[in-house]
């Protein structure tokens, strides 16, 4: 799964725990992001760090891609 955020017009996306930015400075900002800041257990990490950090940081989810399948009776 890949998740593009906006921050301040600037996109960033991602996939797999790593984040890419061509901003450095945003880049920078959001290596402080990874899925160990997540609190219990994330069905997907990628998407719930990349929502913390837009809404730490005043931008938006824009794009979600290959979103996994949820399993029917799992409780999330």
């Amino acid at each position: 799964m890949a998740v593009t955020i906006e921050i301040e017009g600037i996109q960033a996306t991602i996939k797999d725990n790593v984040w890419e930015c061509e901003d450095k400075f945003i880049k920078d900002i959001l290596s402080i992001f990874k899925k160990d800041i997540l609190y219990g257990y994330s069905p997907f990490p990628d998407l719930a760090v990349a929502e913390r950090a837009a809404k730490d940081l005043k931008g938006k989810v824009i794009k979600i891609t290959d979103r996994p399948k949820s399993i029917e009776e799992r409780i999330y």
